[in-house]
């Protein structure tokens, strides 16, 4: 995936509560509450990565064209 915005460690997903998306981190506070999977499975994957749970389900792109401005940066490597 492109690196757009920021870059970030786990460290600050984890303190922040976001969501590491295939290298992206995306804060998915807001859109949690109009996710169609529920606002459960967000929450479960809050401040870690939830790369192999996402591809399982959503084709690699689908935060870009769904919602891109949920990407605030990059995990840093």
């Amino acid at each position: 995936m492109p690196k757009v915005g920021n870059p970030y460690k786990m460290e600050d997903v984890e303190k922040n509560g976001w969501v590491v998306i295939n290298g992206q981190v995306c804060d998915l506070k807001e859109f949690k509450n109009i996710h169609p999977g529920g606002v459960q499975v967000i929450n479960d994957y809050s401040g870690k990565d939830a790369s192999d749970q996402w591809n399982m389900i959503h084709a690699p792109t689908t935060i870009q064209n769904v919602a891109p401005e949920t990407i605030i940066g990059y995990i840093e490597e």
